[in-house]
């Protein structure tokens, strides 16, 4: 039994029925313009939805001919050349994002993590200079309520499941020159209960951030969100 159809009326101006009938009739079965109609819609939802890039001819030949130029003037290209015109001739186009993830990421980073990035630097270089600040005492006593924290109030996030946040503190830090501090510094804490910590912190750091002098917190405030941030049980 064929799949149930509905009638659906679309009104088009003659140009545009042009070109419609110019595709229509270069196609060995020149279809209908119904069918051809279909057809072009049927392909473009395919084209929107697939996973692999798509080339038109001519995107093709520039391809390979910068896959030649690649060959040619760099020595270590990134993108092996060889395996995109390979994959360009034999339309496994699948392969490219697959073997270059870097290049085609899966999805765009939310705008909401980059703001959050730039909250944690933020208060994360505030609290670093504040430690510089404090006495030798003071320094100590923090030491000893919190062991656990060493020399570096930001030490990174989770590899593994804050991968948008690492690439955020990568172009803000190492691309635009921003937080200068944590240059070179590794990026990977390793732990996935890193951001939830900043999180916490960040939660005691907003109203306190004004209780210093404008450039440091006081020693009362630093201990404060330490301790905000370092709780028994860290919600992410």
């Amino acid at each position: 039994m064929p799949p149930k159809s509905e009638r659906f009326e679309l009104r088009l101006d003659e140009a545009f029925l042009a070109r419609i009938d110019a595709w229509r009739l270069s196609e060995p079965t020149q279809p209908s313009r119904a069918e051809a109609v279909r057809l072009l819609v049927d392909k473009g939802l395919k084209t929107e939805t697939s996973d692999s890039p798509s080339f038109s001819d001519g995107e093709k030949l520039l391809t390979f001919m910068l896959a030649e130029v690649m060959q040619a003037v760099v020595k270590k290209p990134a993108i092996d050349p060889d395996f995109i015109a390979d994959v360009m001739s034999s339309g496994d186009y699948w392969a490219i994002s697959f073997a270059n993830s870097g290049v085609f990421p899966e999805e765009e980073c939310p705008r909401e993590t980059v703001s959050e990035v730039i909250d944690i630097l933020d208060m994360c270089d505030f609290l670093e200079i504040s430690l510089e600040k404090l006495s030798e005492v003071e320094r100590k006593r923090l030491k000893d309520s919190f062991p656990y924290v060493g020399e570096n109030i930001f030490v990174g996030f989770d590899g593994n499941a804050d991968y948008n946040h690492i690439g955020v503190t990568r172009i803000l830090v190492e691309k635009l020159g921003r937080f200068s501090r944590f240059k070179g510094r590794s990026r990977n804490s390793h732990s996935p209960s890193t951001l939830g910590r900043y999180r916490q912190m960040y939660r005691a750091f907003e109203p306190l951030r004004n209780t210093g002098d404008g450039m440091t917190l006081p020693f009362q405030a630093v201990e404060r969100i330490l301790e905000a941030g370092y709780e028994p049980t860290v919600p992410r």
